[in-house]
């Protein structure tokens, strides 16, 4: 039986985006270095979005905790900050013609994203939301990937089993957890290999 779901990542899948629009920003009104900025906010398990992601603190929290870690509260706005986070996207778009085409042909496809509230409001905001028909998100369940509680949650609001889906992610731990789950995986990479996964699980990928 042909698969009819797609469970799919947004950031490097869907959309491209760019991180250092932030950390530039801070280190023009700050003492700190743009690239130890970028670590402390973005990398590894200390990141400052690390409970944003989460939906652990608010918006207004995450916004004051990373001005005060850097010590510039009074020299970077709310709405400089915000779009400095936010306003990072830049469209995919052959996996946007894609999955829109699919859908009319009948597959539902759930966005499965670490992702926060401002970001969910950018990408509300440029009409990418709009290409899936339920979203699973970090900041809503208060967990992220590569917890296996997203995919399940995935498949839940699917209706499915996970071998009538399929997923697809950039990340190889997001890709080994979801197998755990038994969904077959795609890591994307290049957009013909994915025309290729998914036409080999029954989707029709032509133009």
């Amino acid at each position: 039986m042909p698969k009819k779901v797609i469970l799919s990542d947004i950031g490097n899948v869907v959309v491209g985006f760019d991180n250092r629009r932030l950390s530039r920003l801070i280190a023009q009104r700050s003492e700190f270095d743009q690239a130890e900025i970028h670590r402390l906010v973005f990398s590894g398990p200390e990141r400052l979005t690390r409970d944003y992601t989460r939906g652990r603190i608010s918006t207004d929290d995450f916004r004051q905790l990373v001005l005060a870690r850097f010590a510039c509260r009074d020299k970077i706005t709310p709405t400089e900050f915000d779009t400095a986070f936010a306003d990072v996207f830049s469209i995919n778009c052959n996996v946007q013609q894609l999955w829109h085409r699919l859908r009319q042909r009948g597959a539902t496809i759930i966005a499965v994203s670490d992702l926060e509230e401002l970001r969910h409001r950018q990408l509300e905001k440029i009409g990418v939301m709009a290409l899936f028909d339920e979203a699973v998100l970090s900041y809503h369940l208060q967990i992220a990937k590569p917890d296996r509680k997203m995919f399940t949650a995935a498949l839940d609001l699917a209706g499915v089993p996970a071998d009538q889906a399929v997923f697809v992610d950039d990340l190889p731990a997001n890709i080994q957890a979801a197998q755990l789950v038994g969904l077959p995986t795609h890591q994307y990479g290049r957009f013909n290999e994915l025309l290729y996964f998914l036409s080999q699980h029954g989707f029709d990928v032509s133009s």
